[in-house]
């Protein structure tokens, strides 16, 4: 509130009220939460709609089994067959999963697991719509 007091009076008079008012009441710090000013942020970056990050929250939840906040590579490699839409009893040969890793994990400090952030850029990447996944599963299984 001292921010408000512009006159620095100790008192706050309508003016400065509603300058007040009108800078600080519709700000994301003011009205949504952490979480939800963390995944925004997150879609700001990779330039997706906001309301896409519920799919990318709800597979990254899915896939991080053991609640870490970090998808490891044992985790990851259960995700890659439903990323590329792998007929049932396919698997990719452990090297090619290991490459897609290595290649998610490009820009990753935190070579240990990809978070949320990481992969939600990878996804929106290579997975976002038909496309893209047409193309990426033609490269791993030549049709």
């Amino acid at each position: 509130m001292l921010s408000a007091d512009k006159d620095l009076s100790g008192r706050i008079d309508l003016c400065e009220f509603m300058h007040f008012y009108f800078k600080f009441s519709f700000s994301e710090e003011v009205t949504i939460s952490p979480e939800n000013r963390m995944l925004r942020k997150i879609a700001r970056k990779h330039g997706i709609q906001y309301t896409d990050m519920d799919k990318y929250l709800k597979a990254f939840t899915k896939v991080d089994e053991d609640g870490s906040g970090l998808i490891e590579l044992d985790e990851f490699a259960k995700l890659i067959p439903t990323l590329l839409k792998l007929p049932a009893g396919q698997i990719l040969p452990e090297s090619r999963v290991k490459k897609l890793w290595v290649d998610a994990n490009r820009d990753n400090s935190n070579a240990a697991g990809m978070n949320l952030d990481i992969f939600t850029g990878y996804c929106s990447r290579f997975f976002a719509d038909d496309n893209p996944l047409e193309t990426f599963y033609k490269n791993v299984r030549p049709v």
